[in-house]
C-alpha cells in the first residue's frame, strides 16, 4: 500500500520490478548458463557457475533481485529451460528522505521495521492470494482450478503531515543545525 501525506502526495510506494530465478535441476549446460547469465546481469560468472552446481538437486535458486527491464528482455531472449524472470516489490520513497523518520522503512523483503512502515505494515502490506493449479507430469502448469485464496492488494496509510510544510521545516531545521553548529 501507499503511504502519502495529507493532500495525496506519496512518500511511500512498492514499485513492481524484475528479479531472476533459476531452477537449478533443469539446467543441462550449467557453464554456458552461468556465462550468459553473468554478462547480462553483470555478476561473476564462476561464482554463480559454483552456486548453481552447489544446489543442483535443488529447485529453487534467486539469481539477483531488481533488475533493469532491458536486461529482463535479453533474459527472455535467452530461452532458457529453468529461468524464470518475475516481478518482485521493492519498496521506494519518492521524495527520499522527506519524513523518513516518521515514514520509517522496510527490509529487502517489504517487512515494516521502524515507523509507519512497522505500525501499520499489515495493513499496507495485503495478503498474497492462492491458486490451485493442474500440472503435467513435468510440473508445467496446464490449468487453474481453483482460487484458494483472493489476492488482496495492500491499504493506503494517509498521513496529517503536509509534504510542503514538512520540506520547509526540515530546511529551516539543517540550516539552524548548521548556524549554531549543532549535532545532526
Amino acid at each position: 500500500g501507499l503511504i502519502t501525506d495529507c493532500r495525496g502526495r506519496v512518500l511511500a510506494i512498492s514499485v513492481p520490478m524484475p528479479s531472476v530465478w533459476l531452477d537449478p535441476y533443469l539446467i543441462k549446460d550449467k557453464e554456458q548458463t552461468a556465462k550468459d547469465l553473468a554478462s547480462i546481469l553483470e555478476l561473476d560468472s564462476e561464482k554463480l557457475l559454483q552456486e548453481i552446481k552447489a544446489r543442483s538437486k535443488r529447485r529453487f535458486m534467486r539469481v539477483k533481485r531488481w533488475i533493469s527491464e532491458d536486461q529482463a528482455e535479453k533474459l527472455g531472449q535467452l530461452k532458457l529451460r529453468g529461468l524464470v524472470v518475475a516481478d518482485e516489490y521493492q519498496r521506494q520513497y519518492p521524495m527520499g528522505t522527506l519524513a523518513s523518520h516518521v515514514i520509517g522503512f522496510t527490509d529487502i523483503d517489504g517487512v515494516g521495521l521502524e515507523g509507519i512502515e512497522k505500525q501499520y505494515d499489515s495493513y499496507l502490506a495485503g495478503k498474497a492470494g492462492k491458486l490451485r493449479l493442474l500440472s503435467d507430469i513435468k510440473r508445467r502448469p496446464v490449468r487453474a482450478e481453483e482460487t484458494l485464496e483472493r489476492l488482496e492488494d495492500g491499504k493506503t496509510v494517509v498521513l496529517s503531515l503536509d509534504a510542503v510544510i514538512q520540506r520547509c521545516v526540515e530546511e529551516e531545521l539543517e540550516k539552524a543545525v548548521l548556524k549554531f553548529k549543532g549535532l545532526s
